[in-house]
């Protein structure tokens, strides 16, 4: 198969060409595409800040997310705004909606939220549970204290792992009230 060259495929009239919107008296130019890292970025940027203490809040996906389409995508400066600020500040009037409609009618943006749910899905799957830290503490007191029989530790944890978390969790509880 013989390679041909991208820009001999791309054209002028191909290209994407940013959206030019008036809100306000202000013109305000609404960007059709992004570059890789922009994109990689918006994605860690509402993931991320929708974790508050390692808590899931799906509430600041929406925050967030208004956010980041002024931010990335157009050329208001929202540098120095909070996030609440530029939240309410969004819900008044139509002007939000206007820019909203175009950045999230471009293909790319359901990529990135499709990518933005997989992080945040990884991020809550891949966080320690009580019974993983249960056995982290068993694990550390072994190591901690050389009199301790580290293969009675090492049986106890195997057998954690084979009950669930709220049977132990009711034995540890049952057998402190009966001392």
């Amino acid at each position: 198969m013989n390679k041909v060259k991208f820009i001999d495929v791309i054209t002028n009239d191909f290209m994407s060409k940013n959206k030019t919107i008036r809100i306000n008296g202000s013109t305000v130019d609404v960007k059709t595409n992004i570059d890789a890292e922009n994109y990689t970025s918006i994605i860690r940027t509402i993931a991320e800040n929708c974790f508050v203490d390692n808590q899931y809040h799906p509430a600041y996906f929406e925050i967030v997310r208004r956010y980041v389409i002024l931010d990335y995508f157009t050329n208001i400066d929202v540098e120095n705004i909070s996030l609440n600020e530029v939240f309410k500040t969004s819900q008044n009037g139509n002007w939000f909606d206007k820019i909203e409609k175009i950045v999230t009618s471009l293909p790319i943006w359901s990529r990135i939220e499709s990518a933005t749910n997989a992080y945040i899905d990884y991020k809550i799957k891949s966080q320690k549970t009580s019974f993983d830290n249960l056995c982290d503490s068993f694990n550390s007191l072994a190591e901690e204290n050389s009199k301790i029989d580290v293969g009675v530790i090492n049986e106890l944890n195997d057998r954690l792992k084979n009950i669930g978390e709220v049977k132990v969790a009711s034995e540890i509880s049952s057998s402190r009230t009966d001392n």
